[in-house]
């Protein structure tokens, strides 16, 4: 939850200071420094685990390997568990559930804070509401946590909360900012 908190108010202030230095938000540039700053590291890892996978050193379904290179595999999450499936076998590629979770956030973030410029935070809001009762109404359903707790659409709301308050609070930081 921290991370997600951390990360959230991280990317929604950056792209709040490239608005205020350039005038508008570059969705292009976003993703291309996002792709430079993920991917490299990501794909490595990836590499280096099928290799280690094709020798046999490691377990690895093919699955989460291909979940992990196309971010879905938090919901994999969901179906390991459901089929009771051994966590040593998804243990490689396991967190990136969490990176998963953050690529689709940035899908909607930058796409929220250039094409609802007046209404953002009415946005953000709007979906970590509907992203608690979402979840609130599975958690009465289902009666398991797990089955949820990894996924995107029940658990961004702790990267838009955190975007809501850097969108909250940039206008003080950029006036105590422009005083200095």
């Amino acid at each position: 939850e921290v991370f997600f908190g951390i990360s959230g108010l991280l990317i929604c202030s950056k792209l709040l200071e490239e608005e205020s230095r350039c005038g508008q938000i570059s969705v292009k540039g976003f993703y291309v420094r996002r792709f430079f700053r993920i991917l490299p590291a990501a794909l490595f890892y990836l590499v280096v685990v099928a290799i280690l996978a094709a020798f046999q050193v490691i377990p690895l379904l093919t699955m989460d390997w291909f979940g992990s290179l196309f971010f879905f595999r938090n919901y994999l999450m969901l179906l390991e568990y459901l089929q009771h499936s051994p966590l040593a076998m998804h243990w490689y590629t396991g967190h990136f559930w969490s990176l998963s979770m953050e690529e689709h956030f940035y899908l909607v973030l930058p796409a929220i804070l250039v094409s609802f410029k007046r209404m953002r935070l009415w946005v953000l809001g709007g979906l970590a509401l509907a992203v608690a009762l979402w979840r609130s109404i599975l958690a009465h359903l289902i009666h398991s946590n797990y089955q949820f707790t990894f996924r995107t659409d029940t658990h961004a709301d702790a990267l838009l909360i955190p975007a809501m308050i850097a969108l909250a609070l940039y206008p003080v930081m950029r006036n105590q900012a422009a005083k200095r």
